[in-house]
């Protein structure tokens, strides 16, 4: 889906080889995620493979080599220019933030979720291709995933500052549901009325999921099949 925000023609075939590239994205970023919260998950979640596993040696190879794969194919299905100047930056900045710890966990599960709005900025073309709606995309996404993640943990949710990211970065998405709205249907007044309303009808939702009482986080799904349908209207 994010690759439609560039606004040019996708062959069914490109967009699989691109859908593919993502999917090996994820599965580097998130197996280097873990391999850094293994200490922690020994704790909070001892089901996990990575938890389970006494050499880690495999593994470690395993995210080399993804990384490495992931670089080379970046450049050849997309360019070499995204690949050195997004995906490597990208890279180094996560190897520096696991290297040095001791960062408050809040804010170093903020600066991880930077990645996915870098998913988006890639397959929109990257740097050359930046537009007010890659822009507006790339924040929708980043704060819809922070929102996702502090309602998910409520380690996060209810530590030191966590309710007050919450209600920050839920106000943020909620503006950048109008944003997007209005940028997008600039020229289409009943689309920019429906966008409205959906814009509308996630704030409600956000609203709904800061009550610190609320323990059901199933509603999440909602607003995400909404941005769903802003990225529709974006094609």
């Amino acid at each position: 889906m994010a690759s439609l925000v560039s606004g040019r023609a996708l062959h069914l075939g490109e967009l699989v080889l691109q859908f593919g590239l993502t999917l090996s994205w994820i599965f580097q970023f998130r197996l280097l995620d873990d391999l850094h919260d293994r200490e922690r998950d020994r704790k909070m979640q001892p089901h996990r493979v990575l938890v389970q596993t006494e050499s880690l040696g495999y593994f470690r190879c395993l995210a080399g080599l993804a990384t490495i794969g992931n670089l080379g194919a970046t450049g050849l299905l997309l360019s070499w220019n995204i690949s050195f100047t997004i995906l490597v930056p990208l890279n180094l900045m996560l190897a520096a933030l696991y290297w040095k710890g001791g960062i408050q966990r809040l804010v170093h599960t903020q600066i991880v979720l930077i990645k996915y709005p870098m998913f988006v900025l890639m397959l929109s073309g990257g740097i050359p291709g930046f537009s007010v709606t890659t822009s507006l995309v790339t924040l929708l996404i980043y704060f819809t995933f922070a929102v996702f993640e502090l309602l998910h943990d409520p380690s996060l949710r209810f530590g030191k500052r966590g309710e007050t990211a919450l209600f920050v970065e839920a106000f943020f998405l909620g503006v950048m549901w109008f944003l997007l709205a209005g940028w997008t249907a600039y020229s289409h007044p009943i689309a920019t009325i429906i966008l409205t309303g959906l814009a509308m009808c996630a704030c409600l939702l956000l609203f709904h999921l800061f009550r610190p009482e609320t323990t059901n986080h199933r509603p999440i799904f909602l607003p995400t099949i909404l941005q769903l349908m802003v990225l529709t209207f974006l094609t």
